[in-house]
C-alpha cells in the first residue's frame, strides 16, 4: 500500500501522466496539485494516503497505473 501512495505522487507530478489523465477523465490538469486532486476524486478518496486503507482504491489506481505504463510502451 505504501509503494501505492508513493507512485501515486510521483505519477502526479509527471507531466506525461498529467495529459494522460486528463484525457482519460475529460477533466482540465495544469500541475501537479491538479492531477493530484482529480486523482483522488477518481479513486473516491480526499487524500492519497486512503489507499492504505481502502483496497478498491488502491486496486483502481494500480489500474490507471497499469494503463498509464501500456499507453507510454504502445507510444514508444
Amino acid at each position: 500500500a505504501k509503494k501505492a501512495i508513493q507512485q501515486a505522487g510521483i505519477l502526479c507530478r509527471d507531466p506525461a501522466f498529467q495529459a494522460w489523465l486528463a484525457a482519460e477523465t475529460d477533466e482540465l490538469i495544469m500541475d501537479h496539485n491538479m492531477c493530484k486532486e482529480v486523482l483522488c476524486s477518481v479513486l473516491g478518496v480526499a487524500s492519497r494516503t486512503e489507499m492504505k486503507e481502502d483496497h478498491e482504491a488502491r486496486e483502481t489506481f494500480l489500474d490507471f497505473r497499469d494503463r498509464f505504463n501500456r499507453s507510454i510502451d504502445r507510444g514508444a
